[in-house]
């Protein structure tokens, strides 16, 4: 590499330090962590009353504590989401004025890579959010057991 590229080259990520290796973990793969934990988990603990000793039953209660440990599960996933969401929300503001490269650029400079890491966690954080509401109404609107 001459002295010449040296001096003109960009750090590949200029405002990195903007954003916490923690806070972009955190960010991108919190809410779609949370969402894949109460859809199994939830799962688990709807479905366990529908059967005893291994035989279907015909119709548990309506709320039972599996029930309301399901809906929990589904509130704190939901609200983690949205805390991942809000986490990067924050740190794609923060590198606003982060470098933009045209589309020839990108792959020598890389700059941008913060940001774009920002915006993934922000649009994750919201579906898994979204995704996770579709699961609560599932949870309050069908019927146990499948009916």
């Amino acid at each position: 590499m001459s002295t010449t590229s040296q001096s003109t080259a960009q750090h590949p990520a200029p405002k990195a330090g903007a954003m916490r290796l923690t806070e972009s973990f955190f960010a991108v793969f919190a809410g779609p962590i949370m969402w894949f934990l109460q859809l199994t988990v939830g799962f688990a603990l709807v479905t366990e009353p529908c059967f005893n000793a291994g035989e279907p039953v015909a119709m548990p209660g309506l709320v039972d504590r599996t029930h309301a440990a399901a809906l929990g599960l589904v509130v704190l996933a939901w609200a983690v989401s949205l805390v991942a969401a809000w986490v990067a929300w924050r740190a794609y503001q923060r590198t606003e004025d982060e470098g933009h490269g045209d589309h020839r650029h990108v792959m020598e400079v890389g700059t941008g890579r913060t940001r774009f890491l920002a915006l993934w966690g922000v649009i994750l954080g919201i579906g898994a959010a979204v995704a996770t509401s579709f699961t609560a109404v599932a949870l309050m609107v069908l019927p146990r057991c499948g009916g």
